[in-house]
């Protein structure tokens, strides 16, 4: 059981829709599929797609790209910290990513709250590891999603919907 985030956009082809059936990859943002076991919080999927799931329209909801991307900090900065806390993490990526990490979630306990709120250098620390790309695939996946976002809504006009499964 788990959380599954499907992108949809207008012009989504068949061969888009088959790229989004990963077998539960929590590394496929980059073809608009994003996944999060419910082995426990917080969960990245829920700062990032913050509505309210149980009220969800039947097409999913039109997000405009750039309220992802503003959203996007405390997504990356809840998958890293849940990876962590829940999981254990990679002692040797933690290790690298220390400095970055530390600065970024500061107050760790704030982080379990479902409305944190980044700083403002928290949010320029952040923005500084996801513009470089220097994060781990699990939270690049949460960057990529919000990069295809973009993209579409670029190339259609028209904002993306966001289909959860949770």
């Amino acid at each position: 059981m788990g959380i599954d985030v499907y992108l949809e956009w207008k012009g989504k082809t068949e061969a888009d829709t088959q790229a989004q059936y990963t077998g539960f990859s929590t590394t496929h943002g980059h073809v608009g599929y994003l996944r999060e076991a419910y082995h426990g919080g917080p969960y990245a999927t829920a700062y990032l797609i913050s509505e309210d799931w149980n009220d969800q329209p039947e097409q999913g909801f039109e997000i405009k790209a750039s309220t992802l991307r503003k959203r996007l900090p405390a997504a990356v900065m809840a998958s890293i910290y849940r990876e962590n806390v829940v999981y254990g993490g990679d002692q040797a990526q933690a290790e690298s990513l220390q400095a970055a990490l530390t600065k970024i979630l500061g107050d760790v306990p704030n982080i379990q709250r479902r409305d944190f709120t980044p700083n403002k250098e928290q949010v320029r620390a952040c923005g500084a590891l996801i513009k470089k790309r220097k994060l781990p695939p699990y939270a690049l996946a949460f960057v990529d999603f919000v990069d295809l976002a973009e993209r579409k809504e670029k190339e259609t006009g028209n904002p993306c919907r966001v289909v959860v499964s949770a």
